[in-house]
Order: C-alpha cells, then sequence, then structure tokens
C-alpha cells in the first residue's frame, strides 16, 4: 500500500468539508472547533493553515488517487525541535492500515527534512484504535489531560503520546 502526502491546496476545500462534518470523523478526533462547520467558515481556516509556518497540512491520497484524508504537522518548535501531528483518516478507508502509513510518512518529514527530534499526539480516550497503533509505533503515553475536550454535553479525556529519536 502506497499513500502520498500532497501539499493541501484551497482547491482541497471540499475534503476539509467532507471530513470536518464527518460525525464519525467528529467523535474520534480532537479538531478544535463547533460542530457541524459551513464552507466560509472552513475557507478561511484553510487559508489560515496554508500561509502559517509553523503548520504544514497535508492532503493524503492513495495509488488510486482516491482522497483518503488530511495529515498534519503543527506547533513546530525549532529550539525544542519537536511537534505535533494529527492525522484524519475518512471512515471508509479504518481500519485498512492507512493511518500506520500516514503515520510513518509524518515521521519521515519530522525527523528527516525539518529535522524535529520529538513528536506529539493528543488523542481521545474513546479513539482506542489511534491509541493502539502509536503504542505498536514506539509511542509512549507520557499523560492524561482530563476532561480536556468537550463533545456531545461531555468532557472527554486526551491522552498525550509522544516519541522522541
Amino acid at each position: 500500500m502506497n499513500i502520498k502526502l500532497l501539499p493541501l491546496e484551497i482547491e482541497d476545500l471540499g475534503l476539509v468539508y467532507e471530513l470536518y462534518n464527518d460525525s464519525q470523523v467528529f467523535d474520534t478526533a480532537i479538531l478544535g472547533y463547533n460542530y457541524p462547520q459551513n464552507k466560509p467558515s472552513l475557507k478561511s481556516k484553510l487559508e489560515s493553515w496554508i500561509k502559517n509556518g509553523k503548520q504544514k497540512h497535508f492532503k493524503v491520497v492513495n495509488d488510486q488517487k482516491e482522497e483518503i484524508g488530511l495529515a498534519q504537522i503543527f506547533d513546530i518548535h525549532n529550539v525544542n525541535r519537536s511537534c505535533k501531528i494529527g492525522i484524519i483518516v475518512k471512515p471508509d478507508f479504518w481500519a485498512k492500515g492507512y493511518a500506520t502509513h500516514i503515520l510513518h510518512a509524518l515521521e519521515e518529514i519530522c525527523y528527516d527534512h525539518i529535522g524535529l527530534r520529538r513528536i506529539e499526539a493528543d488523542v481521545l480516550e474513546n479513539n482506542l484504535a489511534i491509541m493502539k497503533l502509536l503504542e505498536n509505533q514506539n509511542y509512549n503515553r507520557e499523560g492524561t489531560r482530563k476532561e480536556a475536550i468537550f463533545k456531545k454535553s461531555e468532557h472527554i479525556d486526551a491522552h498525550v503520546y509522544g516519541k522522541v529519536i
């Protein structure tokens, strides 16, 4: 299985709109927005992502050129040589190994191209698949941010994972 991370472009607004308005994605991801989102709001968000030098956002496509999801590197700290990452995969592509390949591609960019040493990821407590993936890829669960995320009228814990090379 091959995937490509392509720079996110304004033309990818449709993909962002689809993912940010998918209830399954919303329920399992930490996205920092109120659900649902309209296109003008998301277009503004997308434009800011593209312009921000401390973030890198990607569209993920497979060999068949299908749009699989989004990936991001953000909170890039050049002094500490650290960052955070995020992966959003369309539900139709869940449990097929794509997230593992996306994670490896993000790590390659972080370590080999940006020169970072530490990657962090925050994961909702109900996202067991991503926690298992991170643990299988030698990320350590470093702590829990208690009731850090508000979704569906409740506060949910977020687990912090980290990996240092």
